[in-house]
């Protein structure tokens, strides 16, 4: 498990990758890979390891974007809430959330999902959040094809993943 103490004081220039640690919620196992601090100043939060399925994964958040102090966790999702027959994911589910409590931000952040060597048509992905026992998509911002990076503009957290959507009946292709 993970514990956090509340934070105080000027975090700037504070940068840690914390233990993995792993936390069980509705089924899913979620190995932490990064926890990071931040302030009202507002941050850049990478996975950059390279023996990292979430390599490339990127949060940026604004100055003033946060009011209060709080630890920002990234993590891969194992054994994830199930995907309608319509959605064909791509890579890892991640999780971003604060290390305690919830978080409520003042405007969009950025998040940037990575993709792997086998999309071959990124044009093609469509970005989904886990809400409320389902999977609602989530509008593009952008992709950056030369670091294979899908971009979204979002005011929360939650389970995000990049998926191809099938058009095709699957229960009548028999």
């Amino acid at each position: 498990s993970i514990s956090t103490t509340s934070l105080s004081g000027n975090l700037t220039g504070w940068d840690f990758i914390a233990i993995p640690g792993i936390i069980t919620e509705n089924g899913a196992t979620i190995t932490i890979e990064m926890i990071k601090p931040i302030n009202s100043f507002g941050d850049t939060v990478t996975i950059s390891a390279s023996t990292s399925n979430l390599k490339g994964t990127e949060i940026i958040i604004p100055a003033n974007a946060v009011s209060t102090n709080t630890l920002i966790m990234v993590g891969r999702v194992n054994n994830p809430p199930g995907f309608p027959v319509t959605l064909k994911p791509q890579g890892t589910v991640i999780d971003f959330r604060p290390a305690t409590g919830l978080i409520t931000f003042n405007g969009n952040i950025t998040i940037k999902l990575p993709y792997g060597s086998g999309v071959t048509n990124p044009n093609a992905l469509k970005v989904y959040t886990y809400k409320i026992s389902r999977w609602e998509a989530v509008l593009i911002d952008s992709i950056d094809i030369a670091n294979r990076l899908v971009i979204i503009k979002t005011n929360h957290f939650s389970y995000y993943t990049l998926a191809y959507e099938i058009k095709e009946n699957l229960n009548e292709a028999r």
